[in-house]
């Protein structure tokens, strides 16, 4: 069976209920816990099969009592679990490259061509004239497909990653700044940090759905694609993010802005100033992670989201891992 292959119909015998109810495995992502498997089958050891205790699988039957049919039934069903988030996930690269490609498409048009906007070049333009700025069409379509963006992320986060706590705060924190600078007319430096933004997440999903066409038979070229893809989003983010946001956008904020604004009495920018540096604490956070992940693939060799909440299968109980 080929690497991305799963169960489509998600029918199951009785059989399969009963295994699969005694041992929990919905609650573990059909892992069972320690020594649940050999628990089961002596349980049903010494009693005779029925046609009410075996069932049938792709394998053939399954006798309870047989603990190395019953842990390769078990493996058979983890391989079908861990497979189908495999193909989730994909979907989920695919769909998440295509939009912020756009986005970034978006901001091109936005801000640099036919003309490049002001601001990108002389960041006190970011609030000279503060708030006879004109919000222009294409900005505000930039902040509408951005926001709306953000709160899908938000809402579909996946809690069972090591850092969906971080990506929350990153989500709220993000739609919190979308939407009072859209209310305040700060609108020309919140195009300046989506466009700056969206640059290095391009690179990473990308990495990611060659990394996840790297998993199949015969995909070796991918391997090399997401190596390649990989490091070239780390560059991106490092310039991008610990260089350039903090030196142009947020001391833009920090220095700039209370000269033009009258000063740093208004509570505002006490909000708009926390909030960018809970994001350049994040980018910190990241950037840690994507420099430990290159550390190990360079020292170690292994190659693993430290996001993400992958798991790697275990050999086939009394087989080949591969099923046929």
């Amino acid at each position: 069976m080929a690497m991305w292959a799963y169960k489509l119909d998600g029918k199951t015998t009785a059989g399969d209920k009963v295994i699969d109810s005694a041992l929990e495995l919905e609650k573990c992502n059909f892992r069972p816990k320690q020594g649940a498997v050999k628990a089961f089958c002596a349980q049903h050891r010494g009693a005779s099969t029925s046609s009410s205790e075996s069932s049938s699988n792709s394998g053939g039957a399954v006798n309870y009592s047989d603990e190395e049919a019953v842990s390769s039934y078990v493996w058979d069903r983890r391989h079908d679990f861990v497979n189908n988030r495999k193909v989730v996930k994909f979907v989920e690269a695919v769909w998440r490259f295509i939009f912020y490609l756009v986005f970034e498409i978006v901001g091109y048009f936005t801000l640099v061509s036919p003309t490049v906007a002001p601001w990108l070049g002389d960041t006190t333009q970011h609030w000279e004239h503060w708030p006879l700025h004109d919000l222009t069409g294409p900005i505000r379509f930039y902040y509408q497909v951005e926001l709306g963006s953000y709160i899908h992320q938000f809402l579909w986060t996946e809690v069972e990653r090591s850092d969906a706590v971080e990506m929350m705060v990153h989500h709220l924190t993000t739609i919190a700044l979308i939407s009072l600078s859209y209310l305040t007319n700060f609108t020309r430096v919140g195009t300046s940090i989506l466009f700056l933004h969206d640059s290095a997440d391009i690179f990473l999903e990308s990495a990611k759905i060659f990394n996840y066409i790297s998993k199949a038979d015969g995909r070796v070229w991918a391997k090399h694609m997401t190596d390649v893809v990989f490091a070239t989003f780390a560059i991106i983010f490092f310039i991008t993010r610990i260089i350039v946001y903090p030196r142009f956008i947020l001391s833009s904020v920090l220095y700039e802005a209370p000269v033009y604004l009258g000063g740093s009495d208004w509570i505002g920018f006490y909000v708009f100033a926390g909030l960018l540096i809970v994001l350049q604490v994040l980018h910190i956070f990241w950037f840690y992670l994507i420099a430990r992940m290159i550390y190990k693939l360079i020292t170690t060799g292994i190659e693993k989201d430290e996001r993400s909440d992958d798991e790697e299968e275990e050999p086939k109980p009394g087989g080949d891992k591969k099923r046929q």
